[in-house]
């Protein structure tokens, strides 16, 4: 669990996973520089918490750290504004261990915005269908909603630290360029948005560390040509929508980073 001022939020992230059902859990929190009274409260309310505090180097940072100290063989990723079902992770690790080729497995989530649940469009369906090109568009898998085997980052890799935003989407793309991921279709986490730190809220033009991701991505060795081309297409879609938009309102800094990022990663 990364967090970084989100005393009042983390509690609640900590109680799901205290009363998950049937599984042993080591609970890991990765403070990222909080500045509030997160370390005490962890430290007086819930003993059981590995706590690691670590200065402020961003949310990839922190997930790399918690991956980095986790002892299990499993990895479940929880964001501190998020909770679990008590039924998730036993749920996912029967469906890995019936299907041990199997790396990934995420679930349904279920949204709340200011006590409210939000209803989801037909493009956020997360099932296993052309996931990956799907994925290329939108991020349709939700940290929190994961369980890994953790012997996939040695060949996919971690996080990329580079990127303030976006992360996931980077990581998801790279895992589903060879992997097949399962899919469970109970909602079994509960995001809760529309708070101030929400990172998505604080963090403007999103689909430039997507293009980052997709300039990356598409040098994968190995890739095929369908997978290429679909990169390709996504690469293309999203950077007229941006350098029209950047044109329009003659925001020179997009421009310039777009072109910073082409010159960077091709």
């Amino acid at each position: 669990i990364p967090t970084f001022n989100r005393a009042t939020l983390i509690r609640r992230a900590l109680h799901s996973v205290i009363q998950q059902r049937n599984v042993n859990t080591e609970i890991i929190v990765i403070d990222d520089g909080s500045t509030d009274n997160t370390e005490r409260q962890i430290k007086e309310e819930f003993k059981c918490v590995k706590y690691i505090k670590q200065n402020h180097a961003g949310v990839s940072s922190a997930r790399n750290a918690g991956i980095k100290y986790a002892k299990g063989n499993f990895i479940a990723l929880l964001d501190s504004d998020d909770q679990w079902e008590k039924c998730k992770l036993r749920m996912q690790l029967e469906y890995l261990e019936k299907n041990p080729k199997i790396n990934l497995v995420h679930c349904n989530e279920k949204w709340i915005k200011a006590g409210i649940e939000i209803g989801q469009k037909k493009y956020h369906n997360r099932n296993s269908e052309d996931l990956f090109e799907r994925s290329l568009r939108r991020c349709l898998i939700s940290p929190s909603s994961v369980l890994l085997r953790k012997e996939i980052f040695k060949s996919v890799g971690i996080f990329d630290e580079t990127l303030p935003a976006c992360e996931d989407y980077d990581l998801w793309l790279r895992i589903l360029i060879n992997e097949k991921v399962g899919y469970i279709e109970e909602q079994l986490v509960t995001k809760h948005g529309g708070h101030t730190n929400q990172l998505s809220r604080q963090t403007r033009y999103l689909d430039l560390y997507r293009l980052k991701s997709l300039f990356k991505l598409i040098k994968s060795p190995g890739l095929s040509s369908l997978k290429k081309i679909q990169i390709q297409k996504e690469i293309n879609y999203k950077s007229k929508i941006i350098l029209s938009g950047a044109r329009k309102h003659k925001n020179l800094y997009v421009l310039n980073q777009y072109n910073q990022i082409r010159s960077n990663v091709l």
